[in-house]
């Protein structure tokens, strides 16, 4: 069922019709099985799309409202619209007997049933769906898509290139060329400021919004090929906003996002555009934390609106920063570190079969075992055993040199993942940040530990900076948690308002497009499925004298 969050979305669009479903109906496990016979039990088994043999104009406009879903990213072919557009317009494939007309309502049902369930983000149910049928489909399908400025932004750029698309298609089977977008080029691996090349006026070009000024006339061909001062500012806001490295120099990453073709540009909004449609993702707490991923910013809000923002450092690729909801329940003054499992097993024991010494001159580590300290230069690593090992526990006191800083967020989850200052405060200099082992590191985590505190009862900032004086650690708890929401997008909006599609730095865009390209077949083999129970679903028990609904026109109003 869905959240009564989305409920109250759909509610402020159109009144709610609730349908109240009566135990008639078997349940099976199957979702779409029991949601559509809950939904035919819940009006008696009479039909919506069928009726005295034929389709009524209800059928007729649903591939309509269907073919909307590519205007969300989605192959309306996952709803078997064309299958549905032949049964309306071919005599020959219309349905011969009561059988196949029990299927052709089920086709309807299920398909509708399927995309209002892609809308939503998860499965509607029996009252979901009959509220649906029995108002104006049309809007009442739109209501369960989100709506926010990006979902809207992804929507109108996603019909831009289509329509590029199309014309593209148009101007091949008239027998044209189509010039594809100009590519640039280097022939450096870095392309720095003071070089030369002649894809540079190319660059000027799509820089041009970024602040490149165009060059004036007379201009000679080697100063229109220099990469100068005003073009590398450009470059570098351009990098900036979308999560790059500012420095100017145009490397493979900062060149595949110039160079990305339109279908690339078309695979990650699809994919961004599922990710809004994730139920997590819409109806949130007035008061939380967000941490965005792959835009390496976290921003907190208070009464629904964004009153604190910072960059933070998350996971690089091989040990990402997972996403995950959690709540934060107070914070760690003046903090140890324990090493966590991954970075103590991969990173640290080799090294202590090499040099202790270094390994614990450079972060300041401690050792113990059951309890006891002990000094690890003493010991001869290489004839520890695993079992041995275990028993060891690394971990460097409060101070100036520990890799958690002064405060550490308190969040309880499965991953050992929370937020915390870091004492290698350059790392936030540059924009392209994916540096950690997985946890967030935050820039400002005085102006964070502030926002966490502000609503304990007789607590202030200045007993927090005494407290910090006092160089024990302390966990200060919060009568009242806050969620916490770490989030991977690989689009967002700038400043302006413009969609970005940042760096895909966990590359994880792929493969959700990929779900959703195998989604068609996969839909389609399910409704089959269902279609083989269509009887089942529509026919109750027999009752004496109970003649069949189907075989009647269905007394249902047009909207």
């Amino acid at each position: 069922m869905l959240k009564q969050g989305l409920i109250a979305l759909v509610t402020t669009v159109l009144a709610m019709a609730p349908v109240c479903v009566q135990a008639q109906a078997q349940r099976t496990g199957d979702p779409a099985y029991d949601t559509i016979h809950q939904f035919y039990a819940a009006r008696d088994f009479k039909p919506v799309w069928t009726g005295g043999q034929h389709f009524n104009r209800r059928a007729m406009e649903l591939p309509g409202m269907l073919q909307l879903a590519a205007t969300h990213g989605i192959d309306p072919q996952t709803y078997g619209v064309d299958r549905m557009e032949a049964l309306l317009a071919d005599a020959a494939q219309a349905p011969k007997d009561a059988e196949a007309w029990y299927q052709a309502e089920i086709f309807w049902t299920y398909d509708l049933w399927r995309y209002a369930s892609d809308l939503a983000g998860q499965t509607v149910d029996a009252e979901t769906l009959a509220h649906i049928v029995d108002g104006n489909v049309g809007d009442r399908l739109n209501a369960l898509a989100p709506v926010s400025p990006l979902y809207s932004a992804m929507q109108v750029r996603l019909a831009e290139l289509d329509a590029l698309e199309l014309a593209a298609a148009e101007t091949t089977r008239a027998g044209g060329v189509v010039e594809a977008p100009a590519l640039i080029a280097f022939n450096k691996q870095a392309f720095k400021p003071g070089m030369s090349a002649p894809a540079v006026p190319i660059l000027r070009m799509r820089m041009k919004s970024y602040g490149a000024v165009p060059l004036p006339e007379g201009t000679t061909q080697a100063q229109a090929e220099l990469y100068d001062e005003n073009l590398s500012q450009a470059v570098q806001k351009f990098q900036s906003e979308y999560g790059l490295k500012s420095d100017g120099v145009i490397g493979p990453v900062t060149l595949q996002i110039l160079n990305r073709s339109r279908s690339a540009e078309r695979r990650q909004i699809i994919a961004n555009m599922q990710r809004l449609r994730e139920p997590h993702r819409r109806v949130r707490e007035a008061r939380r934390i967000e941490v965005s991923i792959a835009r390496y910013l976290l921003t907190a809000f208070e009464n629904g609106k964004g009153v604190l923002s910072m960059p933070v450092v998350v996971g690089q690729p091989r040990r990402q920063t997972i996403s995950f909801r959690t709540e934060i329940t107070g914070v760690r003054l003046n903090p140890t570190w324990t090493v966590p499992k991954t970075i103590r097993n991969e990173d640290f024991i080799p090294q202590l079969t090499k040099d202790p010494a270094r390994l614990v001159r450079r972060h300041g580590l401690k050792f113990s075992a059951n309890g006891r300290s002990f000094d690890p230069t003493q010991i001869d690593w290489s004839q520890v055993t695993p079992r041995e090992m275990a028993q060891v526990t690394m971990w460097t006191p409060a101070g100036d040199g520990n890799p958690l800083g002064f405060y550490r967020v308190i969040m309880d989850n499965p991953y050992d993942i929370y937020l915390h200052d870091t004492n290698h405060r350059e790392l936030f200099a540059g924009t392209m940040r994916a540096l950690s082992s997985g946890c967030v590191r935050v820039e400002n985590p005085q102006q964070l530990t502030d926002f966490i505190l502000s609503g304990k009862q007789g607590w202030t900032p200045q007993k927090t900076r005494e407290k910090l004086k006092d160089g024990q650690t302390l966990d200060v708890i919060i009568e009242n948690k806050i969620p916490i929401y770490l989030d991977y997008m690989t689009a967002w909006l700038n400043d302006r308002g413009h969609l970005v599609l940042g760096h895909d730095i966990y590359a994880l865009d792929k493969p959700r497009y990929d779900l959703l390209v195998n989604n068609v077949l996969t839909t389609q083999r399910n409704a089959q499925k269902l279609l083989n129970e269509a009887a089942r679903i529509l026919q109750p028990e027999l009752k004496e004298a109970r003649s069949d609904p189907f075989l009647q026109e269905p007394q249902t109003t047009i909207h």
